[in-house]
């Protein structure tokens, strides 16, 4: 795949006025030459390579051994203060490896904020800025050299020294530089050298970096962005989803934990004699099973229990509530609590027992709001 690459021959860092910039932009499908803004609107969406003029940068290089070199973020700084006449912390430096067998590294100085306004410049345009580049460093290989662009010169003098100066200033800054114009090879900026620039452009020095990173844009990104808000918007359904099965599963748990405990409480009210139940079907299936197999025709349990069922559920009896079932195994009495309109129907209810051959005992009682209270005792009459 081709990168696209901007080639921006002019100073462009700090300039106002970015839109109307004019600009190269070398595709796979060639070359063409417009104002930034125009170029931007073009390849909005796409990944890009810009390459500035080398008048945008400070080239430079830095001699130190691969253990000084470890900590080049942190000393480079400083090892360029002296030769620089800006602050330092208002500076942008890049570096690029040493070359094979050498202890030179190439620097590259620019504007802090110069640089960042025109990152966000092409990312508010939807260009996703991947590299930037200097076009001396594309083309040291051919230094030393002159490459003619309209009214501006490019001078090569070395691999880490370059300068773009007006081209009526060419020969007095050549002599200050002690190079001879007419043994210096010429170009003029064609096609070859724009297409030339863009395929050296890998693996050359990146002023993108730290807090100005290249700005990727792989398909995974690329699906991603477009799929985040429905993504985002089925996360917060999920979670809200689990947050109402949590909260429905807490209130399964409690509502289990209460009927635990008043099965429980029955249980204890039945048998007051067991010890408190560890597993509670079990204990209620054994319990039952010991009353039905207690070596009598019928169990005492059930031959108290079932002719009290069916007088309570007379008709005659419906105003009556049972409250609460009590049963002494060791004297085979069943005791229960009723309530009542009136006295007058526990009295009948006892005589109605006593009739089927049960002793009944009324024990205490009392009066409330709502009617009577009463404690029946019912055993088997004696002969």
């Amino acid at each position: 795949m081709v990168d696209t690459v901007l080639y921006i021959p002019e100073r462009v860092l700090g300039e106002a006025e970015l839109d109307e910039v004019p600009c190269y932009a070398i595709t796979a499908q060639g070359i063409t030459h417009a104002p930034l803004a125009e170029q931007l609107a073009a390849l909005a969406g796409t990944a890009v390579k810009l390459v500035l003029s080398v008048a945008n940068v400070t080239l430079t290089e830095v001699a130190l051994t691969r253990k000084q070199a470890r900590h080049m973020d942190s000393v480079l700084p400083y090892l360029l203060e002296e030769n620089l006449l800006e602050p330092a912390e208002t500076l942008w430096f890049s570096y690029q490896r040493a070359a094979k067998g050498t202890q030179h590294y190439p620097v590259a100085v620019c504007g802090r904020e110069a640089l960042a306004a025109l990152y966000n410049h092409f990312q508010a345009a939807g260009c996703h800025l991947t590299a930037v580049h200097v076009d001396a460093l594309l083309i040291d290989h051919m230094a030393p050299a002159v490459v003619h662009h309209h009214s501006s010169v490019l001078l090569l003098h070395s691999n880490t020294q370059a300068i773009q100066v007006p081209e009526a200033q060419l020969y007095a800054v050549a002599n200050a530089l002690g190079m001879e114009l007419d043994a210096l090879p010429t170009h003029e900026l064609d096609e070859t050298l724009l297409q030339h620039m863009a395929d050296n452009t890998a693996g050359a020095m990146n002023l993108l970096h730290g807090e100005l990173p290249p700005m990727n844009r792989s398909a995974q990104q690329r699906w991603w962005t477009e799929w985040q808000p429905l993504v985002s918007f089925a996360a917060v359904v999920l979670l809200v989803m689990l947050g109402l099965v949590f909260v429905q599963t807490q209130r399964y748990n409690k509502a289990a934990q209460t009927a635990h405990q008043e099965a429980v409480a029955l249980y204890q009210s039945l048998f007051p004699q067991a010890a408190r139940p560890q597993l509670l079907q079990r204990e209620f299936e054994n319990q039952l099973r010991r009353l039905q197999h207690s070596g009598h025709e019928e169990s005492a349990f059930i031959s108290l229990m079932s002719p009290v069922a069916q007088a309570l559920s007379q008709q005659q009896f419906d105003k009556l509530t049972p409250l609460r079932f009590q049963f002494n195994e060791r004297e085979s009495r069943l005791s229960f609590d009723l309530t009542a309109p009136e006295f007058s129907h526990i009295e009948n209810l006892r005589e109605t027992l006593q009739a089927q051959g049960m002793a009944v005992d009324v024990g205490n009682s009392r009066n409330a709001s709502d009617g009577v209270t009463a404690r029946l005792t019912v055993g088997r009459a004696s002969t």
